[in-house]
């Protein structure tokens, strides 16, 4: 019992660390790029030596794909948010204003992340193949979920319409709340009005009669 005590212990601990140095990396992200921040910067950031950096990580790029797969486990909780939604059996427009909140929601809160992992993907043939499995997943995830409400959807092509509306969110999003060069940021009382004219949009695009209609 002691043996396993003690192996729980030190697996904690590490744990510990490997959450202080990514805490201590996206921290140094939000103002300086991935190819300006050194490892010394990060372990000192953290509490830690660079041996300790190097006891969790190889090096940077080792780093990159921990920090890549915290935001999956970000979207992962997101989606299953989103899943709970449905089952409650909320509209196609609740179910919109959670998902556009949940964009901003971690456009804002992991913008440095989000652009670092961007940035990255363009010189890391693995990380943008990995990159765009991932979105593709996420999309096919999320058309999914707002398909279930179908019934509200009068587009010819709903499945198709859909696809295209979250592309257009997604662009949108990104632009405004990451680069900010429309909007500013999205942080505050700024994203209500952002998320209110989005999903404006996308519901008109998305409830657009069906040629056939009246």
């Amino acid at each position: 019992m002691r043996d396993v005590t003690i192996h729980q212990a030190r697996q904690d601990r590490s744990r510990e660390t490997h959450e202080r140095l990514l805490d201590a990396a996206e921290e140094v992200l939000e103002t300086r790029s991935f190819a300006e921040t050194s490892i010394a910067e990060i372990a000192r950031r953290a509490g830690f030596t660079v041996g300790a950096f190097y006891g969790r990580f190889r090096g940077k790029d080792a780093l990159l794909e921990a920090l890549e797969e915290r935001l999956r486990e970000l979207y992962a909780v997101e989606v299953a948010r989103l899943r709970i939604l449905v089952e409650q059996g909320v509209s196609l427009e609740a179910l919109l204003t959670a998902l556009l909140e949940a964009v901003v929601r971690t456009f804002r809160d992991r913008r440095g992340l989000a652009l670092t992992l961007t940035e990255a993907a363009r010189s890391h043939p693995e990380l943008r193949q990995r990159r765009e499995r991932l979105n593709a997943g996420l999309a096919a995830e999320l058309t999914e979920l707002l398909l279930s409400r179908s019934e509200e959807i009068r587009h010819e092509y709903p499945q198709e319409a859909l696809g295209v509306a979250l592309l257009m969110a997604m662009a949108t999003l990104r632009e405004t709340v990451l680069n900010a060069d429309f909007w500013p940021r999205g942080q505050g009382p700024e994203a209500e009005p952002l998320i209110r004219e989005v999903r404006r949009a996308l519901l008109a695009y998305l409830r657009e009669p069906k040629p056939s209609e009246p």
